[in-house]
């Protein structure tokens, strides 16, 4: 039983310990592009992000695609942008896109 539970731990215990997440910070949206050749949602604000995780781009949040509540989250995004109301995201991980690694947001308020 230990022997079948040191491999997997020695797997899943890195991949735990390099997305501890955190808060964005609040900002309003300035941007929205949905990069369905490389999978995300892409939202900016006028400044950068808060990153927790130091992911090399906090310039940008990203929503994946695959991230099943997308639509929900790109809903109240393009709600929070068209009202000018206040956005923050709890990002957890970095994703990888072609302009570096980028904050994954998992939840978003608006205010």
């Amino acid at each position: 039983m230990i022997r079948t539970w040191i491999p997997l731990l020695a797997v899943l215990l890195p991949i735990v310990a390099n997305a501890t997440g955190g808060a964005s910070g609040t900002q309003q949206i300035t941007q929205i592009n949905t990069d369905s050749y490389n999978g995300f949602i892409e939202i900016i604000g006028p400044s950068v992000w808060g990153n927790p995780d130091g992911c090399t781009n906090p310039s940008t949040i990203v929503v994946p695609l695959s991230n099943p509540n997308y639509r929900d989250m790109l809903a109240a995004a393009l709600m929070a942008s068209a009202a000018g109301k206040n956005v923050q995201f709890w990002v957890v991980g970095c994703a990888s896109t072609p302009w570096g690694t980028e904050p994954i947001a998992v939840t978003v308020m608006t205010y």
